[in-house]
């Protein structure tokens, strides 16, 4: 059926869910080595180590607090001796058919979560009262009937699993735009069902909608409870107007410098708290005192690098769910990702450690096929991702024109004067490096700063010389760009690394009377400049 049938035929006449999806089976992974050590052995000393009665702190959670992938990739009957394992030491009955496991780690909990969901189960980690400053994670899971967790006689007596109908009912479709969402909400806690095609527009609008859709459906405290979502600086004013436009029946507070009430009351009857990256990392003691429901990352490669000061705050977050938004979740190495889920599902792809052995030396050193396939398999459920041809598949392609421009007489002379004095600086420091070693990195920072005043002279030599009165053969041909999608009416973005070099093109815009919107770092109203250009 279309989802727009389903959604149009949501309920029955009794107001009960009418469609269902079916609940999900034990997951059968592609035939693995059978581990070294016994899966039910290694369950009890992994659960054991990373005892919550221990009191272990953050600061010394043991290396060994995830389960590995030969357990985790492995048969459903090894997947399920690791939990009986884990069930004998940390677990216990909470409700008939509800259990709990819980640890002193919350990369260990999170690795419990999938391990359940490959099992057909439904997991998640609960929030404590506290700071759990010593490491209290429960992990409150239900699993198919026919799925004993434990060995121990007297909590499988206190266990009553309820005779499952094998499926989940569809309790909501949120549209968005003149398409569909293709995002379908199940009765679990735990879970988005999403279909292979899911088609959304822009990311910022597609998450105020789903936050939208959770807070009308109510449940799970999220009636109370606020969602933060942060993002660069420059982009916050976007989600505050995206918001205001699409999801008005959204309560926003925009929590930056000049707003910032240091107490948890102030986000009291807000649904969406806007706040930047600089905020999160300087007010962080602040917001982790406030249970959040979803936290947005934005551009979420901010937290790319795992030992940088916005990473480990975002990682301290107290919050019930996790999203992230990006376009490049791997620019640089795998170790990005690693990042990002460290954020989104702790202990989902390891500790770091074993993250490094496993996945990115193999793939970025060795070019080991299996492994690279191998993280795609576990990120795969997690990953939403969407193309242009996807969203909005009218667009042409994009052209892509380079132009070279040919420097003349004197803007060449200058750029070779710069060239033959820098090389002549190199060699020397290089030389004395030869009988000198302390100074064998002067010559490298000197080499990237001549690498840098190459690139100024070529875009405009008044960048390294503010005395030069020459032209430039690149700036040349930019003003005659522009002029010409003047004449045509059209609009043209320029960007420059170099602030200079926007001083530059603002004077000759003046000059020309050429009307133009300014954008820097500096800018403190952003919103301004981007509707007027609009």
């Amino acid at each position: 059926l279309p989802l727009s049938e389903i959604r149009a035929n949501l309920l029955s006449p009794d107001g009960t869910p009418r469609y269902r999806v079916p609940l999900p089976a034990p997951i059968e992974y592609a035939p693995q080595d059978a581990p070294t050590e016994s899966p039910y052995i290694f369950g009890e000393s992994l659960a054991t180590t990373n005892a919550a009665s221990r009191g272990v702190s953050r600061e010394t959670q043991p290396s060994n607090d995830t389960i590995p992938l030969e357990y985790r990739l492995g048969s459903v009957s090894t997947r399920l001796a690791v939990l009986r394992g884990l069930m004998d030491v940390g677990g216990s009955v909470v409700g008939d058919n509800t259990l709990w496991f819980v640890t002193a780690s919350v990369t260990l909990a999170g690795s419990v979560c999938d391990l359940i969901r490959s099992l057909g189960g439904t997991a998640r980690i609960i929030p404590l009262a506290g700071t759990n400053d010593f490491g209290t994670y429960p992990v409150e899971f239900q699993l198919p009937p026919d799925i004993v967790p434990s060995t121990k006689k007297k909590m499988m007596e206190s266990y009553r699993p309820v005779p499952a109908d094998p499926c989940r009912y569809i309790v909501d479709i949120e549209p968005v735009g003149e398409k569909e969402t293709q995002c379908i909400r199940v009765e679990a806690a735990d879970h988005l069902y999403v279909t292979d095609d899911f088609i959304v527009t822009h990311n910022t609008l597609s998450a105020l909608s789903f936050l939208l859709s959770l807070r009308k459906a109510g449940g799970n405290d999220h009636a109370t409870t606020p969602d933060l979502v942060i993002a660069p600086k420059s982009l916050v004013f976007n989600w505050e107007r995206e918001a205001a436009r699409f999801t008005p029946g959204l309560k926003t507070l925009v929590y930056t410098e000049g707003n910032r009430a240091k107490d948890p009351s102030a986000f009291e009857g807000v649904d969406v708290v806007l706040t930047t990256y600089g905020i999160m990392l300087r007010d962080i003691e602040h917001l982790r005192k406030t249970r959040f429901h979803y936290t947005v990352l934005d551009e979420a490669q901010a937290i790319k690098n795992p030992l940088s000061q916005s990473a480990r705050a975002a990682r301290l977050l107290n919050t019930e769910h996790r999203l992230t938004l990006t376009g490049t979740p791997v620019e640089n190495g795998t170790i990005e990702l690693w990042s990002q889920f460290a954020f989104l599902n702790p202990g989902h792809l390891g500790n770091i450690e074993s993250f490094k052995k496993e996945f990115a030396g193999a793939i970025e050193q060795d070019g080991d096929e299996e492994a690279a396939q191998t993280l795609r398999r576990l990120i795969a459920p997690f990953l939403l991702r969407r193309t242009k041809a996807q969203v909005a598949p009218e667009l042409p392609a994009r052209t892509e024109q380079i132009v070279y421009c040919e420097m003349d007489k004197t803007q060449r002379k200058r750029y070779e004067e710069t060239r033959d004095r820098y090389r002549a600086e190199v060699m020397g420091l290089l030389d004395e490096a030869e009988t000198d070693r302390s100074q064998a990195g002067r010559g490298q920072m000197k080499m990237l700063e001549a690498l840098l005043r190459l690139r100024q002279v070529c875009n405009h030599p008044r960048l390294a010389d503010k005395t030069y009165e020459g032209d430039s053969a690149k700036f040349g041909v930019l003003m005659d760009t522009i002029e010409t999608l003047r004449a045509e009416n059209h609009k043209a973005l320029v960007f420059s690394q170099f602030v200079q070099m926007l001083d530059i093109i603002r004077a000759e815009l003046d000059k020309r009377g050429v009307p133009y919107c300014y954008l820097d770092g500096s800018t403190r109203d952003r919103r301004a400049p981007v509707d007027k250009f609009q």
